[in-house]
């Protein structure tokens, strides 16, 4: 960080301030998405993200700034009116689903939705976004239960984290459908829940996935920034009775190249899987599945060869040899690289993330790389390899695999 600076915001005035940054209010009133920090506290926006510090009266932040960062003092409030006027139309116990495109603004929307409302109780969270998540870790999906303002989302701890195993729906959409549909059909009978929506929006099977979570979850409110409810996606809404919102996207907010979306997510996985060690556990105490099923994988070793074999296939050099035959034991570890698993407890939800590492029939062991101190009974097995480093290497399509059949 560089050392820090002092910043003059006008009354009115929005300092939008990319990070990695921080600042804190020395003196005067701010606010960011609704949120009003007390005196002195600090305010920290994460790489490739842009919070707007907006000017209730004259004051002055401290502002530190990293690489890449930077700082802008605008003439007017970045969160447009209507934005602002929104949550107050919602009813007491509302629903409300944010649908938008990557990097419309949908959780800037829900987090000024969730700090106007949240005075009047504790408000339901369900973050569906598996490739941009904020509550939980990418190709996961999550519950948390709000009682308190924020500006951030990732500040927010999940109840529950679920394994979904892809970092878009697009992958497997049935699959997407299933697994909301099983663990948070709950939340279409109780009311105060905000829906964070994924940015999958485009073309004939988004719309038919959007309008199978609106069927499922019923949300009272469908908000819809800089995109169109139209087609099945709008008969879904008639029927569940849910009324329409559309919004403008404001201008301030940043559009990420596929590139730093990328590298935003390699930074949730490093989070998720910080001070992760290795660990050998005895393989047949494991119950092993993959991200398609829930029936148990009976040669977690066979599925493990069939993704290395995928890398081969794609050309995806990680300096592996590939076993010939099955009789060979595969191991990613050897290459620096690991499969993204899940460890789960009795009800299918996330203890913790793993890295598969590979197996030793000799020694009737499997290796992983985890942060999760506890017993392992469970392991669902993923789709996306990973350096040891985190960064992401490929993507397999499960269904076009043989394991098990």
């Amino acid at each position: 960080m560089q050392p820090a600076r002092r910043v003059e915001v006008p009354r009115g005035h929005t300092l939008l301030m990319k990070g990695p940054a921080s600042a804190r209010c020395v003196s005067g009133r701010v606010e960011v998405f609704g949120y009003r920090p007390p005196a002195n506290e600090l305010i920290v926006a994460r790489p490739w993200k842009t919070l707007p510090i907006h000017a209730l009266e004259d004051s002055v932040l401290e502002v530190s700034a990293g690489p890449g960062s930077s700082t802008e003092v605008l003439d007017f409030d970045a969160i447009p009116q209507e934005w602002r006027e929104l949550p107050l139309r919602f009813r007491s116990d509302f629903r409300v689903a944010v649908l938008g495109r990557v990097d419309s603004g949908k959780t800037s929307l829900l987090l000024l939705t969730m700090n106007e409302r949240i005075g009047e109780g504790p408000i339901a969270v369900a973050d569906l976004d598996v490739g941009q998540p904020e509550v939980c870790p990418p190709t996961t999906f999550a519950l948390a239960e709000v009682s308190s303002p924020t500006y951030r989302l990732s500040s927010v701890k999940a109840s529950a984290v679920y394994p979904f195993g892809f970092t878009t729906p697009s992958y497997a959409t049935g699959r997407s459908l299933e697994l909301i549909r099983r663990h948070l059909s709950h939340l279409a009978e109780r009311g105060r829940v905000l829906i964070n929506l994924d940015g999958w929006i485009d073309g004939p099977q988004a719309v038919g996935h959007k309008a199978s979570i609106v069927r499922a979850l019923r949300p009272t409110d469908v908000v819809a920034i800089e995109t169109e409810v139209e087609g099945e996606l709008l008969e879904a809404c008639r029927e569940v009775g849910a009324e329409v919102h559309h919004v403008a996207r404001p201008p301030t907010v940043p559009r990420r190249d596929r590139e730093e979306r990328k590298r935003a997510r390699e930074m949730g996985y490093s989070s998720a899987l910080r001070d992760a060690s290795l660990r050998q556990t005895v393989k047949s105490w494991l119950t092993y599945y993959h991200v398609l099923s829930d029936q148990p994988v009976a040669d977690p070793e066979r599925y493990l060869l069939e993704v290395v074999r995928d890398l081969e296939a794609k050309s995806i050099d990680i300096g592996l040899e590939v076993p010939e035959d099955f009789g060979a034991e595969p191991d990613l570890g050897r290459a620096g690289a690991g499969l993204l698993s899940y460890l789960l407890d009795d009800g299918g939800s996330v203890l913790g993330l793993s890295l598969l590492l590979g197996f030793s029939r000799e020694r009737n062991l499997v290796r992983v790389l985890t942060n999760h101190q506890g017993p392992i009974r469970y392991l669902r097995m993923g789709a996306l390899v990973l350096s040891q480093r985190f960064e992401e290497i490929h993507v397999v399509d499960p269904s076009s695999l043989s394991y098990g059949r």
